[in-house]
């Protein structure tokens, strides 16, 4: 992360929030666990935040990317159920697709891009609660017709700030599909 662009404080701060979130399996070798520090700090590093805001997403961006490593590498387990395989699999692709998303609007004018891509982060991360029929091959539950809008609600003035002010969704939807139980590594 560029010193001289954001306060020591907030560098620090966006540091700790990533690799608090990595995967602390206590059966992984400490070279690995250290070569995961270090690919995480090194991809926050380059996304090159430059406000308090975009540290925060740039950290969710990571965090994100790296619990979307954790529920393949789940999903791939020996004698994994396969609901439970399809499950993380599913978890892995939204987490991937939110990394994305956020590391694109960093990209492309920061903020303001996260609007004019549509990009919802609370709706996306509701989605992760949500009945998904691909990955069950059940038959999705029926709802009620959608009334026809007169007009789009407006959007967000800042989403980099809702997305900002709730880290509990994002920690929370990671937690769930990681295959954390309480915030610690649980072992399939």
């Amino acid at each position: 992360m560029t010193q001289s662009a954001l306060k020591p404080e907030i560098t620090r701060f966006a540091r700790n929030i990533v690799l608090g979130a990595l995967n602390q399996d206590p059966t992984r070798s400490a070279e690995d666990r250290k070569a995961e520090e270090v690919a995480a700090l090194t991809m926050l590093d380059e996304l090159e935040p430059q406000t308090a805001n975009e540290a925060a997403l740039a950290s969710r961006a990571v965090i994100a990317h790296h619990a979307s490593a954790a529920c393949f590498s789940r999903a791939v387990l020996p004698d994994m159920p396969p609901a439970l395989q399809s499950q993380l699999i599913g978890k892995a692709m939204a987490l991937s697709r939110l990394s994305s998303q956020l590391i694109k609007a960093l990209r492309q004018g920061r903020q303001p891009a996260l609007a004019e891509a549509g990009f919802d982060p609370m709706a996306m991360l509701a989605a992760f609660g949500e009945f998904n029929p691909m990955q069950s091959g059940e038959a999705p539950p029926q709802k009620a017709p959608a009334q026809p809008r007169t007009s789009r609600p407006a959007a967000p003035a800042n989403p980099a700030a809702t997305v900002a002010a709730r880290p509990d969704l994002l920690m929370q939807a990671i937690m769930s599909g990681a295959g954390f139980a309480g915030g610690k590594f649980a072992a399939g």
